[in-house]
């Protein structure tokens, strides 16, 4: 399972995830930040089943998700959940094998922010993930959750001084690492990028120096 930011950029790209998948042995693929519309159709290729949540549209187009399933190995989407309000999350089912489920949530559009009524919005959207998760684990306890998220564990550690000094995650009021306690705390999940790679910086945002 891996998680692929596009940035606004699926559109003209679909063979490229299905190209990574196969690379790479990959049996799920969560895609954020689709840039994709209502009226912007996925093209599927047999081996593969996509379930997607449209971008939203105001002055700008923002967020997106998609999650691509390889049909092999027992895997089936049984059910898929969204959020068609705010286009924040979508969940998917799946048959695992035999009598096993997994739930796979894909989610966009979290920061560190520095204005605290931006943090009171990024928490309520946290709050509907957790709770998401919670609904997940009633089903299964098999329950994996992707986003773009930019809140980290520690901002000291996940942070760049290049770029007019704007870091990928805002030391101010402790907001980043807030959100992210906050939902680990409350979900019970596991970080898998830390489990992995402990203290090693994880930011990838193009224009980043050597951390600090």
């Amino acid at each position: 399972v891996a998680e692929y930011n596009v940035a606004k950029g699926l559109r003209g790209r679909v063979d490229e995830v299905y190209s990574e998948m196969f690379k790479l042995g990959l049996d799920i693929m969560i895609v954020t930040e689709t840039g994709l519309l209502a009226r912007d159709k996925i093209r599927e290729v047999e081996e593969f089943k996509v379930v997607s949540l449209p971008a939203t549209q105001g002055s700008v187009v923002e967020g997106g998700i998609a999650i691509f399933v390889r049909r092999h190995k027992g895997l089936v989407v049984e059910r898929v959940c969204a959020d068609k309000d705010r286009g924040r999350w979508i969940k998917v089912l799946l048959a695992v094998g035999g009598p096993h489920k997994m739930w796979v949530c894909g989610a966009y559009g979290v920061s560190g922010p520095t204005r605290l009524d931006k943090q009171v919005e990024a928490m309520s959207v946290v709050n509907d993930w957790s709770c998401q998760v919670r609904e997940c684990l009633q089903d299964t306890e098999h329950v994996m959750f992707a986003s773009d998220s930019n809140f980290v564990r520690d901002s000291n550690i996940d942070r760049c001084k290049e770029v007019g000094g704007r870091r990928v995650a805002n030391t101010d009021h402790d907001a980043s690492e807030t959100l992210y306690h906050h939902f680990i705390g409350d979900t019970g999940l596991v970080d898998s990028w830390y489990e992995c790679h402990g203290n090693e910086p994880g930011y990838t945002r193009s224009g980043c120096g050597r951390p600090e």
